[in-house]
């Protein structure tokens, strides 16, 4: 989709955003770091560990409009220093651990601390910069 088929006030609003979009290596996380640098929105994508090649490369031509930054939603003096220092307008919270069977009997602690302790975490974040939206 290119902004030319977004509606005008929708297009204007992405093209001045910083977004902060957490989870930004996963599925969700990338498509919506491509769209959203594509319709000229300055994106923070966090992730827990380096960027592989392949999201580089699918990024291609909106690769300069992301800024890559490490951390983890569990960790909130971490989340809290990168909020701060990128002072995103927007966020979106796409980090997520899907559960699977095997997951959710092995290790359910893991499950809790990062879905709903990361959502804690980045709830609290905001609340010292005031996004004008958190999904």
């Amino acid at each position: 989709m290119s902004t030319s088929s977004l509606p005008v006030q929708f297009s204007e609003r992405v093209s001045t955003a910083r977004v902060l979009v957490t989870g930004a290596a996963g599925f969700v996380g990338i498509n919506l770091v491509q769209h959203l640098a594509k319709a000229g929105a300055d994106v923070i994508a966090l992730t827990l560990e380096p960027a592989e090649e392949a999201s580089h490369k699918f990024l291609t031509d909106a690769a300069s409009r992301v800024t890559w930054c490490l951390g983890n939603v569990c960790d909130a003096g971490r989340l809290e220093a990168i909020i701060s220092q990128h002072q995103p307008n927007y966020i979106i919270h796409a980090a997520a651990l899907t559960g699977s069977p095997e997951l959710e009997r092995d290790n359910p602690h893991a499950m809790l601390e990062v879905n709903v302790t990361g959502s804690l975490n980045m709830l609290e974040a905001c609340k010292h910069i005031q996004p004008k939206r958190m999904i």
